[in-house]
């Protein structure tokens, strides 16, 4: 499951991104995965850049969406 969310930060900036849970129950980040590669497996085994992990622990898992990143820093991919 997962749905846009925003948060504050330890630091008290405020951030906002997407959050999800752990289907399973196991750990979905820890400790030191901030500015980690968020993906997902799509059909036919492609693998699709989603963000970068904001905050999480345990079953939940904060990341910054990739488009939003681009956007803020006026970033594009090159072709």
């Amino acid at each position: 499951m997962h749905g846009f969310a925003s948060w504050t930060g330890s630091n008290g900036v405020g951030h906002r991104g997407v959050e999800a849970t752990q289907v399973n129950g196991s750990t979905a980040g820890r400790g030191g995965d901030s500015g980690g590669l968020v993906f997902v497996l799509k059909a036919g085994n492609i693998r699709e850049a989603r963000g970068i992990v904001s905050n999480g622990g345990g079953t939940t898992l904060r990341w910054t969406e990739a488009p939003y990143i681009f956007s803020t820093f006026g970033m594009s991919l090159a072709p």
